[in-house]
């Protein structure tokens, strides 16, 4: 079964979406899907051709996912920030036969229609209503039209009928993922795969009723975490979406105040900078029923932090960690209110196995640190372009390094390239971290390897509490007597600074090659 007909027997149909603050009925959204779906057989476009969308997180792509998933045709996701140059570079790597753009983030047309035989232009302006022409004014100056750019608008009005041709098996998506050893890889995900893991995380979901319920949508649908845990699977249990295309404060507020938000998926980096603001405690968190984190590890500080202001707030909800990768549509390893330990990122979900090996693929008992190695329905199809991250039995390679302990929960170390030998011993850098952000003074830790005189060593970047106090001429020693205390001696950091703000990426991760 297609992602298209999974979503045709589980939405609300009644429901509403939210678009910068505009409600958006699922009954319209149906009809942009199949308008889309027929504007596509029109322009020539058949199962197994691609469609690149460069978007952030609205209505538009999510649109076109499932009329892409109807046809077999597949969808090619690009982060909205890219450069129009490394887009273009994209559109002729994965062959795409069309390309979506946002007018209020480029500057022109002409690119796109230079890119791809088929150029679609989306809009702000086509969910505005009484001020669309206002918008489409905007938009017009923003962004210079040129002849032969199709409209998104105007796709969307085809009401011709379109046959289903996608299978569970075809690819329907393209993600673009740092792959599982670092380097930039094109991840194909099939039908299938996005489906097994919506329906069966949403079966750990605490909501039984989902219907006028909102799922808060701030993880971008360019991520496959984002697209299917944060998207797909909500809406397979009848929630309605508020979707955020820009993170920030101002609109996780309005729309925690004004619906009955129940689920919201999140990274780290989000519920840091909202606390950090003084922004993440309102009455609306009363209703979230279902609060799960991933994508970055989440100090436990942190973690009994948010738990206590839900419970302030009124909410009988815990937040709940989760891990996966780009290559198994997100999360596969999930804690839920009957499987969830303290620093453990949960259980594999159900048909999901993890696997613990060493150096030369040899399975490692329960309580040894080795690579995790997932075998899962969730696993990608391919990469576009090739890789190594495959085992010789069909499961795949993390690239992350952690252990399982003996009732089957998962624990996650670090990412095995960020590993640093000091004399010939691993000392895993997010182990450190974890260790430092203990220190009641300490909000944000990453520690990074650099060499003198040929000698390795570790130095730590840390973030303060500005509400604690703290001896910063004490600070260091304070820093290396809680490793030495609690780690080996290769661990403690020769190093330590203290900077005003955390470089984060453009997912909301530490970025620690811009410290190295």
């Amino acid at each position: 079964m297609t992602c298209y007909e999974l979503l045709q027997q589980h939405i609300d149909r009644h429901g509403k979406w939210y678009f910068y603050g505009r409600a958006v009925g699922v009954s319209r959204i149906l009809r942009e899907i199949e308008g889309l779906a027929a504007a596509f057989t029109d322009l020539g476009l058949k199962k197994g051709d691609v469609v690149s969308l460069y978007l952030p997180t609205c209505p538009q792509s999510i649109a076109a996912f499932y009329a892409c998933s109807k046809l077999g045709i597949v969808a090619s996701f690009i982060h909205p920030r890219m450069s129009v140059a490394t887009v273009a570079d994209i559109v002729a790597k994965t062959g795409s036969k069309a390309v979506f753009f946002f007018d209020a983030l480029n500057t022109s047309d002409e690119p796109f229609a230079d890119m791809a035989p088929i150029a679609v232009r989306c809009s702000v302006a086509d969910y505005e209503g009484v001020l669309a022409p206002l918008f489409k004014w905007y938009s017009r100056c923003k962004c210079e039209r040129k002849k032969g750019v199709y409209a998104y608008s105007a796709l969307v009005e085809k009401r011709k009928s379109t046959q289903i041709v996608g299978t569970d098996e075809d690819v329907v998506c393209y993600m673009h993922s740092g792959g599982t050893s670092g380097e930039p890889k094109v991840v194909a995900l099939s039908n299938r795969a996005m489906n097994y893991v919506a329906e069966t995380i949403g079966k750990l979901h605490r909501q039984e009723h989902a219907c006028g319920k909102y799922a808060l949508v701030t993880l971008p649908v360019f991520h496959a975490y984002g697209l299917c845990a944060s998207v797909h699977a909500p809406l397979l249990l009848g929630y309605s979406l508020a979707l955020v295309p820009k993170f920030g404060a101002k609109p996780v507020r309005r729309y925690l105040r004004r619906l009955n938000v129940g689920l919201w998926l999140v990274v780290p980096g989000m519920l840091r900078k909202l606390i950090s603001q003084n922004k993440f405690a309102c009455k609306g968190l009363a209703h979230i029923r279902d609060l799960w984190c991933g994508g970055d590890y989440i100090e436990q500080s942190l973690v009994d932090e948010v738990n206590n202001i839900l419970r302030d707030c009124g909410s009988n909800a815990t937040l709940l960690r989760g891990y996966g990768l780009t290559e198994t549509c997100g999360a596969v390893v999930v804690s839920s209110g009957k499987n969830n330990r303290k620093l453990s990122c949960g259980k594999p979900i159900d048909g999901t196995r993890v696997e613990v090996v060493d150096d030369l693929g040899h399975v490692q008992p329960v309580n040894t640190v080795g690579e995790l190695v997932i075998y899962s329905p969730a696993l990608m199809t391919r990469y576009l372009d090739g890789g190594e991250a495959w085992t010789g039995d069909g499961g795949v390679k993390t690239g992350d390094v952690g252990y399982i302990d003996d009732d089957g929960y998962v624990y996650v170390i670090d990412r095995k390239k960020r590993s640093v030998k000091i004399a010939s011993i691993n000392v895993f850098p997010a182990e450190v971290e974890r260790c430092i952000c203990t220190l009641p003074y300490v909000t944000q830790c990453c520690v990074v390897g650099y060499k003198q005189q040929n000698k390795q060593f570790l130095k730590a970047f840390v973030t303060l509490d500005k509400k604690v106090p703290v001896d910063e001429n004490k600070l260091v020693d304070e820093v290396k007597q809680v490793c030495l205390t609690q780690l080996s001696p290769y661990a403690v950091p020769e190093r330590v600074e203290v900077i005003d703000k955390m470089p984060m990426t453009a997912i909301g991760k530490v970025d620690y090659r811009s410290l190295q």
